[in-house]
């Protein structure tokens, strides 16, 4: 009960047997209702609660000695952003050479050739790559996008990471890993002084201001009138006036907050500053017309004639 404390109520038939009990002894509990079947050799205590992270476990343990939980698992495990969220997602485990277990049900099998003590950590008692192989693993299966928002969330979370997956990426990139260019480039520009994001929704604002090649826009700039401090937002176009501020509903719609970002508008407003504000919502149903305000806002700021509306 111990060890299946430590492992989401959870063993394995190998670790029966080295806890001394018999195939007979294993078969009596399953028939008791005692133990359950959760995977090919491996049994759940009755009452722990049936999980995703047991599932993940179970997939582990299934495997073998050595399987860690890796990819889209792993970065679910780690809470990295970008992840996909669907019920029915594989579980994707990673396992050293020469071993070779069979796959089954939605469990993926990985074999990578180098898969070594150091790429491993724990997460809820789960084996799972570190942080900075996780990441790499990931650079080969999502779309730059969400492999941007997954490399700003791991960086939120442990600010050396930055110089441990640059150096893990010049010993695994090199070998012509696939997917270790688009995440070289990202690291690259934050070794060169770009700012981490404070959240998933800052990330997919600045993806969309790139793609709009309206330049690089300052991060959490502060604003001043005199020597009163205004504002800090999100992004700005100093010259134009122009402030993007990505809104969350979970801060910016507590009471507290929402009156000081009126108050913050409306001065910056005084001061000459356009000042647009982008929820998840914008994005997801009305980025077109997003990208058409910033548009505008910059065109007027820097003297010029708004292009014409879209029919």
């Amino acid at each position: 009960m111990e060890l299946a404390a430590r492992q989401q109520g959870l063993l394995s038939r190998a670790q029966a047997r080295r806890l001394g009990f018999s195939r007979g002894a294993v078969d009596r509990l399953l028939l008791s209702g005692r133990w359950e079947l959760a995977h090919r050799g491996v049994y759940r205590l009755a009452g722990s609660p049936r999980t995703w992270a047991q599932e993940v476990m179970s997939g582990c343990l299934a495997a073998g000695a050595g399987a860690v939980a890796s990819f889209q698992t792993a970065g679910r495990l780690w809470g990295l952003d970008g992840m996909p969220r669907r019920p029915a997602e594989e579980i994707h485990i990673s396992v050293p050479r020469p071993m070779c277990p069979a796959p089954w049900g939605n469990t993926k099998i990985h074999r990578p050739r180098n898969l070594g003590p150091k790429d491993v950590a724990s997460r809820l008692g789960i084996p799972v790559t570190n942080l900075p192989r996780t990441l790499i693993d990931l650079g080969s299966v999502l779309e730059p996008r969400d492999l941007e928002s997954a490399l700003e969330s791991a960086l939120r979370k442990r600010d050396s990471l930055l110089g441990w997956l640059s150096d893990r990426l010049r010993r695994l990139g090199k070998r012509g890993r696939e997917g270790a260019g688009g995440l070289n480039a990202l690291v690259r520009r934050h070794l060169h002084g770009a700012s981490v994001l404070d959240s998933a929704l800052e990330v997919r604002v600045r993806q969309l201001l790139t793609s709009l090649g309206v330049g690089t826009p300052r991060t959490h700039h502060d604003i001043v009138d005199g020597k009163h401090h205004v504002a800090n937002v999100d992004f700005a176009f100093p010259k134009p006036k122009v402030a993007i501020q990505a809104m969350g509903e979970r801060v910016h719609r507590q009471r507290g907050r929402w009156l000081r970002d009126l108050q913050q508008i409306s001065h910056l407003t005084s001061l000459g500053w356009s000042v647009i504000c982008v929820s998840w919502e914008d994005l997801e149903l009305r980025r077109e017309a997003v990208g058409a305000r910033v548009l505008q806002a910059l065109e007027r700021g820097r003297g010029g004639t708004p292009p014409p509306k879209r029919p």
